[in-house]
């Protein structure tokens, strides 16, 4: 029985990049059946397994609860039944996929990044993908064949990690490096500070260990030549970035907004944020100044009365309540606790969760979502 589950997530796992691209297209409740297909696959298994059951029950009737809750209000069938895909996806599948047995390695993800990242390419080369902004935003960036850059930023990035800590182990180099390039170069095209960001970070984390012990081992005249020679790099990439479209769109949105200051809260919030901190505010007034039964059950995902703070944590207690918030993040703790998760595993949990602040669409996003099952999965062996 565990093999055919093994080989059903594996056709799930390569499937991922391409319901993403069919969610840009007019048949994307094909993407939205399947990932609602393997929820309910998901619930179904657990049930009938018994593992886990009192977390599971717990996190069901809750649920169950919330969306009885929303009904109630009029908030709508389908709208609510969406709400709750998006809230407990994360919940669920770490509940799943810590009963599962794997005997799959990590060179699944290295596909999975790779098919991501050549759909991508491809679709600028040959020139079928779609720009990121309208030529109002005066901003430039390219999202090729995905509904979110966004969301496929996140993917990336929680991927990444995962993978170039796969081919260093097997000493693959030359693979590494061209896939280091390929993500420069999508980084370059979105036109987005996440990804740029993000990948440097990750290179760091990934490599600072072995570049250390290199340094260590030379000579004193390498040593000297080494750091004149990164200083150069550096100073060259510095002026190399300006030419980016990831820096021009954050020199709009500085002008855009006329926060000069780097160092001011204002330019955080505008620039960095993408004024974040302000929908965040005009949330928690909005919210505060709700009934009871709002403010512990939220005010609905779909509620057009304000807008999104798109930084995850928040929007889920802001539009699922206090209760909506317990109850997505004890199963998860509870769980985390309980396995033993390797360090690049869990740095690549951390970039999720700080991409969730800086982008939202991340946590409650159930094709990013998906893949904090999936690291527990492959790293819990």
């Amino acid at each position: 029985m565990n093999k055919i589950i093994e080989k059903l997530l594996l056709i799930f796992i390569l499937l991922q990049p391409f319901l993403d691209v069919i969610a840009i297209t007019n048949y994307n409740i094909i993407n939205v059946f399947i990932r609602g297909l393997f929820l309910v696959f998901i619930v179904i298994y657990l049930l009938l397994s018994k593992k886990n059951i009192k977390l599971l029950i717990i996190t069901f009737i809750t649920c169950l609860i919330l969306l009885t809750i929303n009904l109630y209000l009029g908030r709508g069938l389908v709208s609510s039944i969406s709400s709750m895909m998006k809230l407990y996806y994360i919940p669920f599948s770490i509940l799943f996929f810590i009963n599962i047995k794997n005997s799959m390695d990590n060179k699944i993800f290295f596909y999975v990044l790779s098919i991501y990242i050549l759909l991508f390419l491809s679709s600028y080369i040959f020139g079928f993908g779609t720009n990121n902004y309208t030529v109002e935003d005066k901003k430039s960036g390219f999202k090729g064949v995905f509904n979110s850059i966004n969301e496929i930023s996140a993917i990336i990035i929680v991927l990444l990690p995962i993978v170039l800590n796969y081919l260093k182990e097997n000493k693959k180099y030359i693979t590494s490096i061209l896939l280091i390039i390929s993500t420069l170069l999508v980084a370059l095209l979105t036109g987005t500070k996440v990804l740029m960001i993000g990948l440097f970070i990750i290179i760091i984390y990934i490599y600072i260990g072995k570049a250390i012990k290199i340094f260590k081992d030379m000579s004193n005249v390498w040593k000297i030549v080494s750091i004149i020679s990164i200083i150069i790099l550096l100073i060259i990439g510095m002026y190399l970035i300006t030419y980016t479209n990831f820096y021009r769109n954050m020199i709009i949105q500085q002008r855009f907004f006329k926060s000069y200051n780097i160092f001011s809260i204002n330019f955080v919030n505008k620039v960095l944020f993408n004024n974040r901190l302000t929908f965040l505010k005009e949330n928690f007034l909005f919210y505060k100044k709700q009934n009871i039964i709002d403010i512990i059950f939220g005010i609905g995902y779909n509620n057009q009365s304000i807008k999104l703070v798109e930084i995850d944590l928040f929007d889920i207690l802001f539009r699922f309540g206090i209760f909506g918030l317990i109850s997505f993040i004890i199963p998860i703790v509870f769980i985390i606790k309980r396995i033993n998760i390797n360090k690049v595993a869990i740095f690549s949990i951390i970039l999720l969760i700080l991409i969730s602040l800086t982008s939202g669409h991340v946590l409650l996003s159930p094709n990013v979502s998906i893949y904090f099952g999936y690291i527990i999965f492959l790293k819990k062996k």
